[in-house]
């Protein structure tokens, strides 16, 4: 719908011209904000993954319905934590080899807004978005991938 002052109309055009203008190359300095973020998140993960399980079991039904809650938790946060720590490690590799930000599949450059929201993300939008497409299609659940695979 377009404003009085065509300003709406001005912004299509303008997001057509961002979508159609590659990404650059990320610098150096951009891919070292990057791994400082990784590397903050790689330590929280290994936080988690130190946890240990309750050493004695409660003899109280009520205390041992919690405690089993508890440890459902802690195998549930600990299963995510060995999933984030792989790509983390997948995009620390990639920094290594110059490949951090080029996207798996098409070779494109990622652009930063991805990076941003998604630092371990292997996969531009297009291909993300075409890959859970075909997920779909063989009727795989997005929900659960996301928590198998990279986001």
């Amino acid at each position: 719908m377009a404003s009085r002052n065509g300003k709406a109309g001005k912004q299509a055009v303008a997001d057509d011209e961002v979508k159609q203008k590659p990404e650059r190359a990320l610098k150096a300095k951009e891919v070292d904000k990057f791994r400082r973020i990784l590397e903050i998140r790689l330590n929280q993960a290994q936080v988690v993954l130190a946890k240990s399980l309750p050493g004695t079991i409660a003899s109280d039904p009520g205390d041992m319905a919690s405690q089993e809650t508890d440890l459902t938790q802690l195998v549930h946060d600990q299963q995510c934590a060995r999933q984030e720590v792989r790509r983390i490690s997948a995009a620390l590799q990639n920094m290594k080899t110059g490949e951090y930000g080029e996207c798996k599949a098409c070779g494109e450059q990622i652009p930063r807004s991805r990076l941003s929201a998604e630092p371990t993300t292997l996969l531009c939008l297009e291909c993300k978005k075409a890959q859970e497409a075909e997920q779909q299609k063989r009727g795989v659940s997005i929900g659960y991938l996301r928590h198998v695979v990279e986001i």
